[in-house]
């Protein structure tokens, strides 16, 4: 399923955001796996695993999109808006997640040594290095892996983008009514 990320940005009026958020702010702010689970219809929760999200999404791919929600620079992280209605409905048996892990993982490892990076070290220097390799293709080759992982085994369902926007406004509307 392809998804016109500008089209889908715009239906939303969402901003993803690094970390995992107690409500959604009046711009959306939520991690992808939140939005995520308010596009497939699920009541807004605060995701800090993907082994919170209900057991219709990948595990693996959830992690994995968790993990580039949380890296990628702000400007970087809102592309990846375009796999929130990709993530809804594409959990599979094991041996298609233990594939998808290891696409995941073996991506991951070919990435970050054609870049040179070291995941294990987040201060500030390492993560400030990241987000400047970004502009040479890091983030690119990142998706590229997620896309992989997302091509084989169960694909999500299509859904309309008025669904996932009419519940992206729920949403932020529950919020504001919490916060007052």
């Amino acid at each position: 399923m392809t998804t016109d990320i500008s089209t889908l940005r715009e239906a939303l009026n969402w901003k993803l955001l690094r970390g995992s958020h107690a409500f959604p702010g009046p711009d959306g702010g939520t991690c992808i796996n939140e939005v995520a689970l308010i596009a497939a219809g699920f009541r807004y929760r605060e995701i800090g695993s993907a082994d919170e999200l209900p057991p219709c999404f990948s595990r693996p791919i959830c992690n994995f999109a968790m993990f580039l929600n949380d890296f990628m620079p702000d400007d970087a992280r809102q592309s990846l808006i375009a796999y929130v209605p990709r993530l809804i409905g594409t959990a599979d048996h094991m041996v298609i997640e233990g594939t998808r892990e290891a696409i995941i993982r073996a991506g991951t490892i070919e990435v970050t040594a054609r870049f040179n990076i070291d995941l294990g070290c987040a201060c500030s220097g390492c993560l400030s290095l990241f987000a400047v390799k970004g502009s040479q293709g890091l983030w690119g080759a990142f998706l590229a892996i997620l896309d992989r992982a997302l091509a084989i085994g169960k694909q999500a369902d299509p859904i309309e983008l008025s669904v996932i926007a009419a519940r992206a406004e729920q949403a932020k509307r529950s919020a504001l009514q919490l916060a007052s």
